[in-house]
């Protein structure tokens, strides 16, 4: 089995939300967010857009706003697709839950014999 590459960067992510007006139009945002990426595919991200900031000196401020400014370079990425992965990664864990809790019930999973 190949090693996993494994590794978190800053994105910009473009997010539509939803339109309250009774003309229907599309409303958008842009953030700054942490990504994480499995073998060059981005799979997770921060929910809200991340900011600069250091606990340890300016100096490392720097650095993290020139790490910001690197993400403006790279594509844009969608949020819907973090959006569609966590709906089936809840899906999935709830399916397992169930199987899980089933299996309890049933005294197959963690009981005592």
């Amino acid at each position: 089995m190949k090693n996993k590459k494994c590794y978190w960067e800053y994105r910009v992510i473009v997010r539509e939300l939803p339109c309250y007006d009774t003309v229907p139009t599309k409303n958008f945002v842009w953030g700054v967010h942490e990504v994480y990426f499995e073998n060059d595919i981005p799979t997770l991200c921060t929910e809200l857009p991340t900011y600069p900031m250091s606990e340890d000196s300016i100096a490392d401020l720097q650095k993290d706003m020139t790490r910001y400014a690197g993400a403006m370079l790279l594509p844009v990425l969608n949020y819907s697709v973090f959006a569609d992965a966590q709906r089936s990664t809840r899906r999935r864990a709830g399916a397992l839950d169930s199987i899980v809790g089933q299996q309890l019930n049933e005294g197959g999973v963690g009981s005592e014999k």
